[in-house]
């Protein structure tokens, strides 16, 4: 990165894309991802392409 410097929530932004059909570079997927695949499918989907978040189970209190 000659003259070049990124911050930190440029990198974090640039990382994580949403997958996009058709994009050159490789989609990587991470063991919970697939994980999260397993389980619920839609949720895989609805993370990957519109990074919305599988909801969090209610708290043990």
């Amino acid at each position: 990165m000659a003259g070049k410097t990124k911050t930190t929530s440029s990198y974090w932004k640039e990382r994580n894309k949403p997958y996009q059909p058709g994009q050159a570079e490789p989609f990587k997927v991470s063991r919970s991802k697939i994980e999260l695949f397993m389980q619920c499918p839609r949720c895989f989907w609805l993370d990957a392409r519109l990074k919305i978040k599988r909801p969090s189970g209610p708290p043990f209190n």
